[in-house]
């Protein structure tokens, strides 16, 4: 049939070393934690070191896309945290009513709101800015338009149903009548 592979220490031989092959495979995982290929791993050197800081696998996973310290929390009491916090942000009163836009959804104060009416169905709308109340008054005119030329079509596509109908009675009729008026012809024998 076929020889073996070149090696002559294949499993199609009837041969398998266990312990070099758990070698083989910690080599490939050694290699794939140290961001390696298994060809320089096979030329460098081996080093039985443990990692110089605990958790340097975690730390280099990604690389460049993910940054870890960024990801941290942050070493600082809470003190520091509030004093800074209360610095820079302002809490709204709980008087103060917030909406959602219809236009982009997000948030904003109902004493800013802008509002517009619907060309569609009259309601008026509250908008978050001039900006989105323009363009959400420019997309439902162009619903609105777009909704009075399918009326439109619908109302010429019913007038052609109704034409072809009112011909079809007026040609049923006159089959009709015809067959009635014709006489009836007897061929004697």
């Amino acid at each position: 049939m076929g020889t073996g592979t070149g090696g002559g220490d294949s499993l199609l031989d009837g041969h398998y070393d266990e312990a070099e092959n758990r070698a083989s495979f910690q080599e490939a995982v050694r290699a794939w934690r140290e961001g390696r290929t298994l060809e320089e791993g096979a030329n460098a050197e081996r080093s039985t070191a443990p990692a110089s800081k605990p958790g340097a696998f975690w730390s280099s996973v990604g690389g460049d896309e993910v940054n870890l310290e960024r990801c941290s929390t942050p070493l600082s009491t809470n003190a520091e945290t509030a004093t800074a916090q209360g610095s820079t942000q302002h809490d709204p009163a709980p008087s103060e009513d917030k909406l959602c836009c219809y236009q982009c959804f997000k948030q904003f104060y109902a004493k800013y709101a802008v509002e517009r009416c619907s060309p569609l169905d009259g309601t008026a709308r509250r908008l978050c800015s001039t900006s989105c109340a323009d363009l959400w008054a420019a997309s439902m005119q162009a619903k609105a338009e777009e909704l009075q030329k399918r009326h439109e079509k619908l109302a010429k596509l019913e007038e052609m149903q109704r034409a072809m109908q009112y011909e079809l009675k007026a040609s049923a009729v006159e089959a009709n009548s015809e067959s009635v008026q014709a006489p009836l012809c007897v061929v004697a024998s």
